[in-house]
């Protein structure tokens, strides 16, 4: 479901998109008359949807993939299913992104506050200074802080806290959720085709703050690129944490300052982070899992570890690891 402000040139046929983007080339028995009604990631495919594939991690997706066409370069289209139109292409991720530039060419007013005089909620405190737009609901009980800014189509449930100077957009929050002062939730996630000639991907997802949640002062949370970005319930970030666009957190997660989550990772149930972890993108940290201050998470961790350390392994090993350098440390200097 996208946000209700983003407009869109969906639905389309492919034989509007081959018109528009002429370097695709189709088998000759394709129907071009077939209807793309939305995007989505290649998981969350129905038919109508459009994705496109250029990362092999994602080959089980592809080939479960259940919208309607995908761009592809030439040499995966054999692992197209047999119901899926392949849209063969050079850069197939480039194209996606002037796909979406097309398809959803207004994505930057997400961030839009449309004037109109300040709504009525009924039972909510709004400080001085703040900027509320159109189609923004408020649940009874809660309290917008100074000079907050909270743009069109943002829903916000009960007895929700939110401190001065926070923007919000493109964002559903749930109940009793506290969000400290200079949050930026709901702005653009950080998406480029990288080439000689970078293709900025549209951030068209939302954030989804479930109930319970407290974020600290100067946290980002990025909207999602495609599908949401989210945040489970009971969940606690520190200060200055980022979580990048597309990433799920689970319940009850902790997360210490300066702690950033890259695009895509997917976090389980009750994880702890300590301060200034670095994740790279598209892993999965398992439920339970712990994770010691300043580590750079590289690979994924399964659920209920301990890991530690750059790039990170588990606790005990990377001690071990220490311990050797210290040896040969002491070793060295006595030679």
């Amino acid at each position: 479901m996208r946000s209700v402000i983003l407009d869109s040139k969906l639905p389309i046929s492919i034989s509007e998109i081959c018109a528009t983007f002429p370097n695709i080339s189709l088998d000759e028995s394709v129907n071009t008359e077939i209807i793309i009604k939305d995007a989505t990631p290649l998981g969350e495919g129905v038919a109508g949807s459009i994705s496109f594939f250029e990362n092999k991690k994602y080959k089980t997706e592809l080939q479960s993939f259940q919208g309607s066409a995908v761009f592809i370069e030439p040499k995966f289209a054999d692992l197209v299913p047999e119901h899926v139109i392949a849209l063969k292409c050079d850069h197939p991720y480039h194209v996606w992104g002037e796909f979406l530039q097309f398809s959803f060419s207004g994505h930057l007013n997400l961030g839009k506050v449309t004037g109109q005089p300040q709504p009525a909620f009924s039972s909510v405190t709004i400080e001085a200074g703040v900027q509320i737009g159109r189609d923004v609901e408020i649940g009874e009980g809660s309290h917008i802080g100074a000079n907050s800014v909270i743009c069109d189509g943002v829903k916000i449930g009960r007895n929700c806290h939110i401190a001065a100077n926070t923007t919000i957009m493109a964002s559903l929050i749930g109940d009793n959720v506290i969000i400290h002062n200079n949050c930026g939730i709901g702005q653009d996630g950080f998406g480029f085709a990288m080439g000689a000639k970078h293709t900025k991907i549209p951030q068209i997802g939302r954030v989804i703050i479930q109930d319970n949640v407290e974020i600290g002062a100067g946290t980002t949370i990025d909207r999602g690129a495609i599908s949401d970005t989210m945040i489970g319930e009971g969940t606690k970030l520190d200060n200055q944490v980022q979580i990048g666009h597309n990433v799920k957190v689970g319940r009850h997660c902790v997360m210490a300052s300066m702690a950033a989550i890259s695009g895509s990772t997917q976090i389980g149930d009750y994880a702890i982070f300590g301060g200034q972890v670095g994740t790279v993108g598209h892993i999965k940290i398992g439920a339970h899992a712990k994770i010691a201050a300043q580590s750079g998470i590289m690979n994924e961790i399964p659920d209920g570890e301990t890991w530690g350390g750059t790039p990170a392994t588990p606790l005990k090993q990377f001690f071990r690891e220490i311990a050797v350098l210290r040896r040969l440390a002491t070793s060295q200097n006595k030679s």
